[in-house]
Order: structure tokens, then sequence, then C-alpha cells
């Protein structure tokens, strides 16, 4: 059994994987603060690891024969649930709950649509997806039959100029944001506008940052505001700040410290005067999700989750032990390869460039954080360049995991239900995107 008050490496491991983004270098004449802009909007849900926890005490508990193993340390206010060397990967039993084998998943349902910008999903099973094309938000059953829609295209009430996030806030109701708007508006889930919530009021005092988003809405009702002070650095590798507060009564309440924001690149000026600037694709990319009454809040390099209350105090850490795997020449290849199909293989100034801008040199990593609808926590991690598959892991409000499924990496995970996955698969041929769920089951499933 490892000893209380271990000291953990200094380096949180793992590179960072933005399948969204492109490798590149973008010459553009762009300022700092320009650039914070430019990237800030992008930057809506993402929030970064805080400080490190220092405080380890007494009272260890590990589970029985058979279970996961993991040890749990209450240390005053702060409870840390850490799991030991892959195992929470292996199917176990937990309690009651039956935890699959990481292959045991099955396409349950699937329909076609175009630009999916965000989703999410009630406890009965339906689905709520937002296509951008069309400025809707699409309200289906659990065998993804179309019931009803909500807004359109517009500025007015209940229209939409840009959906970024959607939240379901009960089974009868869903709120959606609208970055470009900065609104909040609230739907009954026949589609039918309840009320808004415009937050350009709130957001006039706040000189000297740019508007990030909402990161999430609290079961009481408190949205988690995210605002980005401009870039400052030199030449290297430098991150934005981040600034979180939480509206609650038309008031922005300061949420915890400020915080690193996404690493960036940027570049000596070049002949032209051109600051070249860029964004790795294992870069530093800070995750965070708002679950029932929890901030949980992560690093996409390190596989430690830490939840925190409505006043930004931290409450639980949940700690994964993984073998790191370095990041290598044909990982970069990989990557490139997986973002640009058919493009010109890296040549070696290429692959230099790639890890002068990312200061990560291992894998695996988090690529995201999901709340389902019972209050789970849902990690995705990135596949390994080259990977068939990647794994999502649920944990209850407790840390503890109840279930591990391994799906196709070809899949982007949009919303999450307690035992299955709401994914977008896109036809490499036509660009089409197919909505997939996805659910664990006891046998079978996808193999190698």
């Amino acid at each position: 059994m490892r000893g209380i008050g271990r000291k953990y490496g200094s380096r949180a491991s793992a590179g960072c994987t933005y399948a969204a983004h492109l490798v590149g270098v973008c010459h553009q004449r762009f300022s700092r603060v320009a650039l914070a802009a430019r990237i800030g909007t992008q930057c809506a849900a993402w929030l970064v690891l805080a400080s490190s926890l220092i405080a380890c005490g007494r009272g260890v508990d590990r589970d029985e024969p058979g279970q996961s193993a993991f040890i749990v340390v209450d240390s005053g206010s702060v409870r840390i649930v850490e799991y030991l060397a892959d195992e929470a990967l292996r199917p176990q039993t937990q309690g009651a709950l039956r935890v699959r084998s990481a292959a045991s998943v099955e396409r349950e349902r699937e329909a076609e649509f175009h630009g999916l910008r965000a989703a999410a999903m009630t406890r009965r099973g339906w689905v709520l997806v937002a296509q951008h094309s069309t400025s809707e938000v699409f309200v289906l059953d659990s065998l993804l039959t179309l019931r009803a829609t909500a807004g359109r295209a517009g500025s007015g009430p209940g229209e939409f100029r840009s959906v970024g996030a959607l939240w379901v806030i009960d089974d009868s109701t869903f709120t959606v944001f609208d970055s470009e708007l900065r609104r909040l508006s609230t739907f009954r889930i026949d589609g039918r506008l309840l009320h808004e919530h415009g937050l350009n009021a709130v957001l006039a005092a706040d000189t000297g940052f740019f508007f990030a988003g909402v990161t999430g809405i609290t079961r009481s009702g408190h949205a988690l505001v995210v605002r980005e002070a401009p870039l400052q650095g030199g030449p290297g590798i430098s991150r934005p700040i981040l600034h979180r507060a939480m509206l609650k009564a038309d008031r922005l309440q300061p949420f915890g410290d400020p915080v690193p924001g996404r690493e960036l690149w940027e570049g000596p000026p070049n002949e032209d005067g051109h600051i070249p600037l860029g964004v790795s694709p294992f870069a530093s990319t800070p995750l965070a999700v708002v679950c029932g009454e929890s901030v949980i809040d992560a690093s996409s390099h390190s596989m430690e989750l830490k939840y925190r209350d409505e006043t930004g105090r931290l409450r639980q850490v949940v700690r994964y032990s993984r073998a790191p795997i370095p990041i290598s020449d044909s990982h970069i290849r990989k990557k490139f390869a997986e973002q640009q199909p058919g493009a010109a293989v890296p040549d070696d100034a290429f692959l230099k460039l790639t890890r002068e801008m990312s200061a990560e040199t291992t894998l695996p990593v988090l690529d995201q954080l999901l709340c389902d609808p019972e209050g789970g926590l849902w990690t995705v991690e990135s596949a390994i360049p080259g990977g068939r598959w990647k794994v999502a892991t649920r944990h209850g409000e407790d840390g503890a995991r109840s279930l591990s499924l391994r799906i196709p990496a070809r899949l982007r995970v949009l919303a999450v239900g307690s035992d299955r996955i709401l994914a977008v698969a896109v036809d490499s041929d036509t660009g089409e995107e197919r909505l997939e769920i996805w659910r664990g089951t006891a046998t079978g499933g996808p193999k190698d």
C-alpha cells in the first residue's frame, strides 16, 4: 500500500490532444490582446487546475478484495480518492454496481444531422442537440425520433446566433447559452420559451477582461461565468489567465483564484515583422464542468480531478496513476495525418516546431469532462494517435468509478447518460455527421 503523504511528481503528466484544431503556425499580425480575444471565445468551457493539493492526513481505507484498488484519505475538509496503477480500467464489482469491461459497449441508435454544436441528455434518455447550420435545438426521444424544436436564427426572443452550450435543468426544461448574444434562454421540453437572461449588463463593469463564456449551471440555478485577461508574456510558451465567477442574483461573485488558461506558443517576429502564433496538438488545456452543486476541473495532461463547491472551496480530489507514454515523432505524424488526411508527411523542421509549441511530453491525456443527468461525472481520454479506441469513465459524486467504456476513437462525445454516451461520427468521404448512442453492456462489444 502506498504511504500517505507521498510526494507526487511535480510534473503534471501527459500531453494534450486538441483534435478540433490543426497543427501549425498562424502567420498573422496579432497583438497579444487580439490573440486573447480571438481564442477566448473558443475557450468557454475550459478551465485549468487551480492550486496543487498538499494536505494529506490519516484515515486511510482500502477497498475489499476483488474491488478496484484505490485508497481514500480524509484530510480535514478534503477527501482524496486515489486509484492505483491502471486498476480502474479492469472489470470489477463495486457495491451493487456492475462495472462493465472497457470493451463492453454496443451501438444502440443513430440518426443523421449536420453541424452539431452541443447536446444534452435527460434522465429518461431523451436527447437535445443544437444544430449550428439552422440555429435550432432538436428534441429527440430515446429512439432518436424528433419530438420538438426550439429556436431559430436571429437575435429576438427565443432565437440564436451561436449556440455555445446547453444543459438539461430537469426532464421538463433546458437552458441554452448563446455565446454571441451573451444570453441564457430557458425552454420547456416541447420547445416553448419560458424566460431569458442577458449577461451584457452584468458584464458591463468587467473592464480589462474578455468574456469567454458560461461553463455550466448548478443544481440551484447559478451559472459559472469565465472571463479572460489579456495574454501576457514574450516569445515561447505562454498561457492567458482565466477569472471565474458564480452568477447569483445578477451579481458576479468571484469563484476561486485566477487560473492559467490554454497553453499557447508565440515565436519571434519574422522578416516581415509578423509574429508566428500557434497551438500544438499536445498543448496543455484546462477542462471544467458543473455537475450538480459541484464544479469539477482538471488539466488535460494530469489524471487528477478537483471537486469544488459553489464558493470555490476544494472538497474532493480524485487521482489516477498511469504509466506515461513519451510523445514520439510517430505520434506527431499520426496526429497530423488524422487532422489533415492526404497532406504531405511532416518533415524534421515541422516535428521540431511542434515539440517547441508544447511543454508536455507524455500521454495519455484527458480530452473531455461531462456531467450526466444523475450528477455523475464522465471523463473521456484522448485516443493515442493512431489508436482505434479511447476510454470513457463514469464517477459517482463520491469519486468512485461506476462504469468504464471503450469506444471507437473516431467518435466525438457530445453528451452522456448514466450508462450511455451520445456521440458524433463523421463520414470521412462526405463530411456528414451521424448521431449515435452507445451504451454499456454486461458482455460483448467491440474487440481488438
